[in-house]
């Protein structure tokens, strides 16, 4: 009895001492954050989606964002700090986490997010937060996580936990549509000089006529249609070249020049008319939407039609 008795103190004893070993072991392992892929995934709370390392969104979706910070052993990690990239045309994000130990006790990884043509993401304001390994809300962070970082501050050995950002879908405000068209118009103005010589200058009277003309070019948009900017190029155009002052006053002048070779003192009057020639609009490049090229030649087309009726 009294060997058997020595024998379990010994046994404690080794037991005892195997434990007061080991105990510093594992109280001295430096804390390190779990690696590797599956770490930082998205979801689209919009949409009802679940977490993945790449998803889609449209415009107006909110998405949220989730960093696993898994301390895989048993020395705690203080000073944690941890940041994101969030490029504002969406695509992949990178969240790194940093600890006071440095070196490899961090941890990174990458998610993306695929938006739509034309729509942008960008960071909520206030949706920071820590949680625990159960889900439940440890606190809430400060902003900065995709513009600086922000301090977690200590992950204990053996623990879990999760930070979590969302970020809002928009879309940006496209370009109004504009149509851009160019006209020309040509007036010209005829001129009749009625020339009567005075007794003794030869011939009793003479009838010339001459013209001149005056050509204007104009652009003008519209972000109706195509038709409305080649009527308003046209519009344009005709005014511009329509008053005529400078044909008509030409025209008269030739009128009466070529009236008094009939006789050395003839008395002409000269009656201007001007009249238009109007031409079909050039339109021009601009910025038509392909879609939109028949609808617009249509238009034109009817409008001349009607030009051609009216005249």
């Amino acid at each position: 009895m009294k060997s058997l008795s020595k024998i379990a103190a010994v046994a404690t004893g080794l037991v005892a001492v195997a434990a007061l070993s080991m105990s510093p072991v594992f109280a001295a392992s430096p804390g390190q954050l779990a690696g590797g892929t599956g770490l930082y995934l998205a979801k689209n709370l919009t949409q009802s989606g679940s977490y993945a390392s790449s998803i889609s969104a449209a415009c107006g979706d909110e998405v949220q964002y989730s960093m696993m910070l898994s301390n895989v052993e048993f020395g705690d990690l203080t000073n944690v700090k941890a940041s994101a990239t969030l490029p504002s045309t969406g695509g992949t994000s990178t969240f790194t986490a940093t600890t006071d130990l440095g070196g490899a006790s961090g941890t990174s990884d990458s998610t993306t997010v695929n938006l739509a043509s034309g729509s942008t993401i960008s960071y909520e304001s206030g949706s920071t937060n820590l949680y625990d390994g159960s889900g439940h809300l440890v606190r809430t962070l400060p902003d900065g996580i995709t513009s600086g970082n922000v301090n977690i501050g200590t992950v204990s050995g053996s623990t879990t936990e999760f930070v979590n950002f969302k970020a809002q879908v928009s879309c940006s405000t496209p370009a109004p549509l504009t149509f851009t068209a160019t006209a020309t118009a040509t007036a010209t103005a005829n001129a009749t000089a009625n020339a009567t010589c005075p007794p003794g200058q030869g011939g009793a009277s003479a009838t010339v006529s001459a013209s001149a003309s005056a050509t204007a070019t104009a652009s003008a948009t519209s972000n109706v249609s195509q038709a409305d900017a080649d009527q308003k190029a046209h519009d344009a155009a005709t005014q511009a070249a329509t008053p005529s002052a400078q044909a008509g006053a030409q025209a008269n002048a030739n009128a009466k020049a070529q009236a008094s070779v009939k006789c050395s003192s003839a008395v002409v009057t000269a009656v201007s008319t001007p009249t238009v020639n109007k031409t079909l609009p050039n339109t021009g490049p601009g910025d038509v939407l392909g879609l939109f090229a028949g609808a617009s030649s249509i238009g034109t087309a009817g409008h001349y039609f009607v030009a051609r009726r009216r005249r």
